[in-house]
Formats: C-alpha cells, structure tokens, sequence
C-alpha cells in the first residue's frame, strides 16, 4: 500500500499555480495545464536524492533532502529560483564531466518573447549553488521546448541531448503537418546536439537524419530498441502526427523506423518508459494516452470518427494510431507486438508520465501511471465553445464565465502489479487531483512490510 506523507511533515509545498487568462485560451489552451517537470538526483552528493521541480510561471524550486523524508527549499540559495519564462520538461546530467549532476530546464509557451523561450543549462558548483550555462555550451535552444533526454549517441561516454520543440499553434491538420515539415523551421522542430568532450554542444540535427521533424513532443525516452548495444529514441508525438522512432546507425546518425517496427501505436502520446516486463532480457516500450475508464467520459470526449482520414493516413505518411495507452513487446531484432489489451493496460484516463518499476521486489516490473488535467478540454460540447470564443462567435463578460463552462477532471493515478505471464493487476489507485492547486505530496509505497519507493 501507499502512505502518504503530507507537505507540512516532507516540508515540500511546491506549488504549480496557473494564472488563467483570456489570451491563454485563445492561443495555449491546449497545452496550458499540462504541467511541469520534476528531476530527482543527488546533487550534493550526500548519498540522499534532492528534488527540482519547474513551474510553468513562477519560480523553479530546489528540494534539498534532509532525510526521513524531510526537505529544505534551497531555491534561493542555489540561484535557480530568478528565470523567468514558461518552463517545461528537465533533463539531468553529468553535463561537463567533473562528477556533479547538472541540470536542464526546457521553455517555452509562445514566440511572444523569444528571450524566455532559451533553455536553461545549471552547471553544478559542488556547494548546492548553479550557474546558468545554456548559450555557453551552445544548447540555449530558442524552441518551444516541452521535454528532453540526454544519451549516449555514439557509446563515446559523453552524453549528447535531444530536445522536444512543438510549432507556436495547434493546427494538427494532417496538412499543416506536411507544410510544417517541408519549412524545416528549427524553433518549430525537434533538435539533437552532439557533446563535444564536456565543453560545448554542436547542433547536429540535420546530419543525423532527424529531418524532416514537426510534432508536439510530450516526451522522449532513449533506449536500445533494436537490441544492438546502441542507444535509439522513441519520441512520444501528441495530435496527428505518429510518434517517431529512431534507430541508432551506429555513425551519429539515425534512421526513421517507426512504421516497421509495430502495425499502429498510441495516438496522442503523452508519456512513455522502457523496460522489460518479461524478464526475457529485451527491453519492452509503454506508451501512455488519454482514452477514459469510465464509459460516459470516453464517449462525450471522443472526436469524430472519420473512417477516410484513417484510412489517408498511410498516404501522408502517418503511422495507423489508436486512441488508447499501447505496449510495445518486443519480440528481437527491433520488432514489437502491440499488446496493452491483452495486459489490461490500454486505458488510465488522461495519463502522463508512466514508470516500469519493480515496486515489490518481486523480480517483476509492475506499472505506475500518473493521470489528472486541471480542465476536461477534451469535453466535444466544451470544445465546440472554445471554438466560438476563439472566433469571437460566442463573448464573456469575463475570463471566469468562460472556466465555469469547462469541467475539472477528477482522476486518480494507476499502478498495475505485473503478475507474470503478462498478466497485470490494478492493485491501488491514489492521489485524486481535485483542487486547481494543492501542496506536493509524498508517496511513501509500503508494500509487504518494506519501505521500497518514493513517488512524486
């Protein structure tokens, strides 16, 4: 079971407080409560893992681990706290080699103000204090950034990075996203950067193959999916577009292969983790959507079902994609059968990111899902408002006639025990995200007497 642990005993009260305003729903509704992002290492190196969490419009916050579950804010001192801009997803590295984790911060909410949108790069002193470092190692990407991974491209033993950037609006035609690709516009494309030795990155996105690129990457997770010994990527792609899967060719380059490897995958992907659910020593890919559990919500947020763009999709070069959670099982050779129905894990609500954890100690990887949105702007009647509001069809007096239209999802998260036999049991569902802001939590698992992970 799960004991949770309240803010007034961890002493973590980050907040992500989101100020609603009529501009937002007019450009960035689609994206504005997805959240931040949340990084956990020992960056002190006192043997006890700290936590950094961004916020989408106030200060980033630093949690220094005290121990016995007790945390110290250190934002301030540790001169993280003073960026503005609207942060995202966090990557965490080594980044220049000298032993001490370093930190990157992805931003982006519009072109507005291009300044903000720079990603920051925290280079770790060793005494619990940051320098701000992006346009030094040449890794300030300009983008709309959502997510990032470091990884080793070349099995070199330096880390190389790959950034998420999604284009400034949410056209998701299939249209848009051919003339999308074809404007190979870099602040609206995924970028990759080479680590030249631990003293500066070197874009080399268009050399290793990655363009043409135009999607709204909610996630990136690097990995060996063709069971090589070289790292390949799986970029989860929201919207349209299917998720891309790159294939390591062992040259600092990659090839597309996300259509070879599998029949269809997930259509809006929101999150993804990899790991072997099987123990047969080949890595397996879980790639986490929004389709509802409950019968009533899955129908009155479904879009319309239109049988001729599915079947276009091939001609546009679209991947065939489902509107629910899949996992990928991989069977050898960088082939994977599609079977989250078959494990019971192919619907968790609007879910986000998910981990392959052995959380019993049992030798099995079970699975945690984390799920919620402030606002159920995937409702069609809520839709087709926002739609009139947008083209000035339909007026407010104010910003709060508009939120008294749109509902609260309240959801909870998933974990699912892995059985054997790929077989999965939902076993607890935990922390209903009611309130539009509310204190962070910990989630101490007790699970057969033992104290064996922490979830934020």
């Amino acid at each position: 079971m799960f004991s949770l642990i309240p803010a007034s005993e961890s002493g973590i009260f980050f907040k992500n407080a989101i100020v609603e305003r009529p501009q937002d729903f007019q450009i960035e509704l689609a994206y504005l409560y997805n959240g931040g992002g949340v990084g956990i290492s020992d960056f002190n190196q006192d043997g006890l893992q700290d936590i950094y969490f961004t916020s989408n419009q106030s200060g980033d916050k630093l949690y220094l681990n005290l121990g016995d579950f007790k945390f110290k804010d250190v934002s301030s001192s540790a001169l993280i706290n003073i960026y503005g801009g609207w942060k995202n997803g966090i990557a965490i590295s080594d980044v220049n080699g000298d032993g001490l984790d370093d930190i990157y911060v992805c931003r982006g909410g519009s072109f507005e103000n291009t300044a903000d949108n720079e990603n920051l790069l925290f280079i770790n002193q060793g005494n619990l204090t940051f320098i701000e470092s992006a346009a030094k190692y040449n890794i300030n990407d300009p983008g709309i950034s959502i997510s990032a991974v470091f990884f080793d491209l070349e099995n070199d033993g330096d880390l190389d990075l790959y950034v998420t950037n999604r284009p400034n609006t949410f056209d998701n035609s299939f249209l848009s996203l051919a003339k999308g690709k074809e404007e190979n516009n870099r602040f609206n494309s995924d970028q990759l950067y080479r680590n030249e030795g631990g003293q500066k990155f070197i874009n080399i996105t268009a050399i290793a193959g990655l363009q043409p690129n135009f999607a709204y990457g909610l996630n990136v997770i690097a990995g060996d999916i063709n069971d090589d010994g070289y790292q390949d990527l799986y970029v989860c792609n929201d919207f349209a577009e299917n998720d891309y899967v790159y294939i390591n060719q062992k040259n600092g380059t990659f090839k597309h292969f996300e259509k070879n490897i599998v029949n269809h995958i997930s259509f809006s992907s929101m999150g993804a983790d990899i790991g072997d659910i099987d123990n047969d020593g080949r890595e397996d890919i879980f790639i986490s959507e929004m389709r509802p559990e409950d019968y009533r919500r899955s129908k009155t947020s479904m879009p319309a079902m239109n049988p001729a763009v599915f079947d276009s999709l091939r001609m546009y070069g679209i991947a065939f994609q489902f509107m629910h959670n899949t996992l990928l099982y991989n069977q050898g050779k960088g082939y994977y059968s599609e079977i989250a129905h078959m494990c019971n894990l192919d619907k968790t609500e609007w879910s986000w990111a998910p981990l392959i954890v052995d959380f019993n100690n049992d030798g099995l990887k079970d699975l945690f899902v984390a799920t919620g949105h402030k606002r159920d702007v995937m409702d069609r009647d809520v839709d087709a408002l926002i739609q009139d509001f947008k083209r000035s069809k339909t007026q407010f007096n104010s910003i709060g006639d508009l939120l008294s239209k749109l509902p609260t999802i309240k959801t909870t998260n998933y974990i699912f025990q892995n059985k054997g036999n790929f077989t999965f049991s939902k076993v607890i569902k935990i922390g209903v995200w009611i309130k539009s802001v509310f204190p962070m939590v910990l989630l101490q698992l007790i699970w057969t007497m033992m104290v064996i992970w922490i979830l934020w």
